[in-house]
């Protein structure tokens, strides 16, 4: 997973390395490893394009939204699932195509969103469960928070607590997701 160039998300993942591998999902929650034609892969269930192949990398993660991939090739995946929501960590120690390694990052809240800038993380958290006003819609308190974690190279958990970047992002009315990017000088761009 070096080179990574580009990173595309609609209910699942597709990003590009320069030498063609990709890893995808198509709103189905099989990632996929997707790269020059290869002997030791098939298609994995998908039309594909002649020259290129395709192997699971990764399954069962429901609700997965987009990924950091580290210098290291580890992935981190945002995963916006009511039940089993926040990041998960994933790593193909044995280099076969497959995550072999599967960590639970952080949990107790839904993500959509996750970046690596320098040493850190950057994840939004969004609330278990909305709170509701009278009519039953969202109430117009919900808030979205985006925190960062400490992250060692290498390494598939926080290296501590996270730190608060933005807090009391209005979850609604509209979309309740807050993407982000962050620009090479460190500059947070948040779409509301």
């Amino acid at each position: 997973f070096e080179a990574l160039t580009a990173c595309f998300h609609s209910k699942g993942i597709l990003c590009m390395r320069r030498v063609l591998t990709c890893v995808l999902s198509l709103g189905l929650s099989l990632p996929a490893v997707v790269h020059a034609q290869s002997a030791a892969c098939g298609d994995a269930g998908l039309k594909l394009p002649a020259g290129f192949c395709a192997t699971i990398f990764a399954d069962s993660l429901p609700g997965v939204r987009s990924i950091a991939v580290a210098p290291n090739g580890d992935l981190f995946v945002a995963v916006q699932s009511t039940s089993r929501g926040g990041v998960v960590a994933l790593r193909d120690a044995g280099k076969r195509g497959r995550a072999d390694r599967r960590e639970s990052f952080a949990t107790g809240f839904a993500s959509s969103q996750v970046a690596l800038f320098g040493n850190h993380l950057y994840v939004e958290m969004i609330p278990p469960t909305p709170r509701r006003g009278a009519t039953g819609s969202p109430a117009a308190g919900a808030t979205t928070t985006i925190v960062r974690y400490p992250v060692k190279g290498g390494e598939l958990v926080p290296a501590g607590a996270p730190d608060t970047i933005v807090e009391n992002i209005p979850a609604f009315p509209g979309h309740s997701t807050r993407n982000f990017a962050i620009s090479r000088d460190g500059v947070l761009y948040l779409n509301i």
